[in-house]
């Protein structure tokens, strides 16, 4: 048997590993963008295997775009050791940093949670609105693994519910400072109208839910369901909204114009007469009644429905002359 050179088995060996070497197939990617500070050979090319993570360049500026020779780019190629034929028409490659943005919907929920901590009466984030500046816009930040935002400082002042925050966006030299100013409510439960109400409506308990409303929307709304239910609605009531004082009424036991009983009680006589209400009244209100046999207009107090009593002693003489 002959043998076979050390020096030979060198050169086949050397020979077989570049030609797998080569044979491995680098597709230049249709757009080159970096996440960091540098360019990595995965970022220009399909295919890179284990060598993907390798730095060859070094990137832009986050949000900018640079370029790089096709010429330098076949060189870190072959220190590699991979073949790479670039079409012949291709001179440069645009190079882009890649930026991550933040949204303002992301800023204030940052802010909420940080409130939440900060306030006694609050419980979770979900209890607060934050009201930013119009002017606040996204930030944009270099798109690494470090990429986020954190609150450095919050100052508070609850009479006015208005906040400043310190705020830092990224990492390192990448990292955008801001100062935000801006406010928050706090929302509170507030029973509401499940459906929209009408004038003179009586209402009930099922005509009434809860929802939690910001504090400055609910003003000087009813908060108590015990201060709605069994009222008379005023005015027309919408579904959802806030509910005043103001709105509501006792109910009316008397209407305008209805035909009511007049009774006049002294101890050992009980009169009653006909009368028709002048004007409307809830239950203890004074209401002008005329009284229909005599046609005289007594003052009396509305006790129930269709019903109306005399007490003062001149006003049942009216009472007493039909």
């Amino acid at each position: 048997m002959k043998s076979i050179p050390i020096f030979v088995i060198s050169l086949i060996l050397t020979g077989i590993f570049a030609a797998s070497v080569s044979a491995q197939t680098l597709k230049l990617r249709a757009k080159v963008n970096a996440t960091g500070d540098v360019v990595m050979f995965e970022d220009f090319f399909e295919g890179t295997g284990s060598s993907g993570s390798t730095a060859l360049f070094r990137a832009p500026r986050s949000g900018r775009t640079g370029a790089v020779q096709v010429r330098r780019l076949v060189a870190a190629v072959e220190k590699l050791g991979y073949s790479w034929v670039p079409p012949s028409n291709l001179r440069s490659i645009r190079v882009s940093r890649v930026v991550a943005t933040v949204e303002v919907d992301e800023i204030a929920a940052l802010i909420r949670a940080e409130l939440a901590g900060a306030l006694p009466d609050v419980r979770n984030p979900g209890d607060l609105d934050v009201i930013l500046p119009v002017s606040l816009a996204t930030v944009r930040i270099a798109d690494t693994p470090e990429a986020g935002m954190v609150i450095n400082q919050l100052d508070l002042t609850p009479r006015t519910r208005s906040f400043r925050v310190a705020m830092s966006f990224g990492m390192g030299d990448n990292q955008v400072q801001r100062t935000i100013e801006g406010r928050y409510a706090v929302r509170r439960p507030v029973p509401v109208p499940i459906a929209n109400i009408e004038r003179g409506q009586i209402i009930m308990f099922e005509d009434v839910t809860w929802v939690r409303l910001a504090d400055n929307v609910i003003g000087n709304a009813l908060t108590r369901i015990e201060d709605m239910i069994g009222k008379s609605a005023r005015r027309g009531l919408a579904e959802g909204r806030p509910v005043q004082a103001a709105d509501l009424e006792a109910p009316r036991v008397v209407l305008r114009n209805q035909l009511v009983t007049v009774v006049y009680r002294v101890p050992g006589m009980t009169l009653t007469a006909r009368g028709r209400a002048l004007r409307d009244a809830a239950a203890g209100e004074s209401v002008s009644v005329l009284n229909l046999s005599s046609n005289r207009t007594i003052v009396a107090t509305a006790t129930g429905p269709g019903q109306v009593s005399v007490t003062n002693a001149s006003e049942g003489l009216k009472v007493a002359s039909n």
